[in-house]
């Protein structure tokens, strides 16, 4: 998200709406983010530029049915006259683009958005602000409060048996261990109670006992009940690909094979009985989070090839592509299958026609020209996912891997293919 709003690079990222901060704001009258950002900065991107603009969207995209609401763009002082302008004249762009998305995004932003009895507007604080005694309901707006908690300091600052590291915490991917707030709130008092040296061996164990429902004996408690109940994963089906996206739990034997004709693991653990099926069965070793930059680039020609033939030698059965959450990993691979085998929407055949027409575009024009319209129908494709499975969201180092694999696949072929013909 906040890459949206470096200098020079605003946009608005209608992959990631964040509609259910627009609700949780409207029914709490507003709300606080917190977030941390790396030396030399009080404040990251994402507070000075891309939420204020998100915000400046929404109330404009929800404008004519409230002519009294200020549409006005708020950002902080620190952002320059110039680049508050340029700003300013892309946000018609910015609403344009949200209001050309499919029906079921604009139904959900229009009900996630009926809550909202006044605008949304963006307010910075930081360690060293003094709070304004005047937050309440008589305000003309719904606070978005942004929280940056990081002190500004060149190096770390030793601060007793510890030292603070200015950013340290940003990328929870890096250190959470798929701990959610949810959790987090729920066992607060295990996790602290643990101290410095046994909180990491504490959540794990937390971890364990959220997936397996019991470890030892002991019984989830209410908190991790109501969890485990809400975040229950359901199998999605892409009607008329013959593909599905899962969690793990989706693709452990023998249950998988009665609803499966093939199963796509994309790196999780597996179950020790799908190591002997042949065939019917691929595992990639793609790893999760930010760990590695081109394993997932690298694993696509294999899946792609067994996506190829499970689906053309499937009968009845849909084909499951899993990982370990169904939000990332397999969503992508997911992603590619559906343009490269089984063009989707007539998404391959768009890719194949593209550049008929190019034969006055140098090969630099031609190149252009193409990454940005295999981007353009990922971005497409993966909003059509994103409607039947709203957890699916692939993180922005994945995608520039689907990027360079379908450039690569699509353009450099038909350059070979015109080479071999000239």
């Amino acid at each position: 998200m906040s890459t949206d709003g470096h200098p020079g690079q605003w946009s608005f990222n209608v992959r990631r709406l964040n509609l259910q901060v627009v609700e949780a704001a409207a029914k709490q009258k507003g709300l606080i983010i917190v977030d941390a950002t790396r030396s030399g900065k009080v404040y990251p991107d994402s507070f000075s530029r891309t939420i204020p603009i998100w915000a400046t969207v929404i109330n404009r995209i929800l404008a004519p049915s409230h002519p009294n609401w200020d549409k006005k763009l708020r950002l902080p002082l620190w952002i320059s006259k110039s680049e508050r302008q340029q700003i300013k004249e892309r946000l018609p762009l910015f609403e344009a683009t949200l209001s050309s998305q499919n029906e079921d995004v604009l139904s959900l932003l229009q009900e996630s958005a009926s809550l909202l009895k006044k605008p949304l507007r963006a307010l910075w604080v930081d360690p060293t602000s003094i709070l304004p005694d005047v937050l309440g309901e008589d305000l003309p707006f719904i606070p978005i409060i942004l929280a940056s908690v990081s002190k500004p300091t060149p190096t770390s600052e030793p601060r007793g048996n510890w030292s603070y590291l200015q950013g340290a915490a940003d990328d929870h991917e890096a250190w959470a261990y798929q701990l959610t707030p949810q959790l987090f709130w729920g066992n607060i008092e295990e996790i602290l109670g643990a101290g410095p040296t046994g909180c990491e061996q504490r959540v794990q164990v937390i971890i364990t006992r959220k997936s397996r429902k019991t470890v030892g004996g002991m019984a989830p408690n209410k908190q991790e009940r109501q969890f485990i109940e809400k975040k229950k994963d359901k199998a999605t089906l892409i009607k008329g690909s013959g593909l599905v996206i899962g969690s793990r739990s989706e693709g452990k034997p023998p249950v998988c094979w009665y609803k499966y004709s093939a199963v796509l693991n994309c790196g999780c653990d597996e179950y020790e009985p799908q190591k002997t099926e042949e065939g019917c069965y691929l595992h990639l070793q793609i790893p999760d989070g930010k760990k590695d930059k081109k394993a997932l680039y690298l694993a696509l020609p294999s899946a792609v090839a067994f996506l190829r033939k499970a689906i053309e030698t499937r009968k009845e059965k849909e084909v499951l592509v899993h990982c370990q959450q169904g939000v990332n990993r397999s969503v992508c691979v997911c992603l590619v299958g559906l343009i490269v085998v089984v063009n989707y929407k007539g998404s391959a055949t768009e890719l194949e026609e593209l550049g008929k027409d190019e034969g006055q575009l140098d090969k630099y024009e031609q190149r252009k020209r193409y990454f940005k319209a295999v981007k353009h129908l990922v971005l497409k494709i993966l909003r059509v996912i994103q409607s039947l499975r709203p957890q699916a969201n692939p993180s922005r180092e994945s995608l520039k891997q689907i990027f360079r694999y379908l450039f690569e696949y699509y353009f450099t072929s038909r350059d070979t293919s015109h080479q071999e013909n000239s």
